[in-house]
């Protein structure tokens, strides 16, 4: 059984209940409210969130029959804000992290979200730090649009709150849905691995420009580009790369990359690099590599 999302049901309340404690645990600063406060919440509460309506629900994910995930949405009722909803209580176990359920979460939301007539905007709040949540939301269409300064305080440490904000509906929506220069390098680096020369280039802009670090062009536009690598992904073999860092300032991400392969007379090559990808509409325009 693979991966299953989607807005949750009275009949999740039980898992929802137990993952919900179980980040509060292990995430406090995440979180601004307490165990003993969750755990007194009635059910009756669970009752409203897990109801499916487009202004307030919950999104789980399970795999195995095992909830791995969740985040709420809830609209503003007030007159004069109701064009605003709020993400809340987004959380994804360590065995589940890395994996895409954080943006698989956040897809169906905003999909769902969409349904509410009048919604323009969607708000949510991360803790200052918590670089990959950040990441996501950014690579979402998120910008950040203010700070609370000592918005938490666990343990006597605070912490300032990042508020972020995204449309929804409309044109800016549609904007949002380009893939971003994240999601374009994970794809990029699974075609990568896989040798597939199709998808590996699908990631890229017809006139894509690969860089050197001083800045000196090294291959320019599909023309050159395809050839270079797909020569590479016939004569070399296990072929491999994986991500041990990652700095994201939209549209441009800079990842900390390690590879290795197996050259034709069978000598094993690897190394580092840090490359810098530039996104342009939905597409990687620029790609430049650094030594380490």
């Amino acid at each position: 059984m693979g991966l299953e999302v989607r807005v949750a049901e009275q009949a999740d309340m039980a898992s929802l209940k137990a993952l919900r404690l179980a980040a509060i645990v292990a995430e406090p600063v995440a979180f601004l409210i307490d165990v003993a406060s969750e755990r007194a919440r009635p059910d009756e509460h669970w009752h409203a969130m897990l109801a499916g309506r487009p202004e307030r629900f919950v999104v789980g994910a399970w795999r195995e029959g095992v909830a791995v995930g969740m985040v709420g949405f809830l609209r503003q009722t007030r007159p004069k804000i109701a064009h605003k909803g709020e993400v809340w209580g987004a959380y994804v176990d360590a065995a589940g992290r890395g994996q895409g359920v954080g943006r698989a979460l956040m897809d169906t939301l905003l999909e769902h979200a969409g349904g509410c007539d009048g919604l323009t905007t969607v708000c949510l709040g991360v803790i200052e730090g918590q670089t990959p949540a950040q990441s996501l939301y950014a690579s979402l269409g998120f910008e950040v649009y203010g700070r609370e300064v000592d918005a938490v305080r666990v343990d006597g440490v605070s912490y300032d709150e990042l508020l972020m904000r995204r449309p929804i509906g409309g044109p800016a929506d549609a904007d949002a849905r380009h893939e971003s220069v994240i999601e374009l390098a994970e794809r990029q680096l699974r075609a990568y691995n896989r040798a597939d020369i199709d998808a590996f280039c699908d990631c890229y802009a017809d006139d894509v420009v690969v860089l050197d670090e001083n800045g000196a062009p090294t291959m320019r536009g599909m023309a050159e580009f395809r050839p270079r690598y797909g020569k590479l992904f016939e004569t070399r073999s296990e072929i491999h790369g994986h991500i041990t860092g990652r700095v994201v300032t939209l549209p441009h991400l800079v990842e900390h990359e390690h590879w290795s392969r197996i050259a034709p007379d069978g000598t094993p090559e690897g190394g580092e690099v840090l490359v810098r990808y530039t996104e342009r509409d939905g597409k990687i325009a620029v790609v430049q590599f650094f030594k380490p």
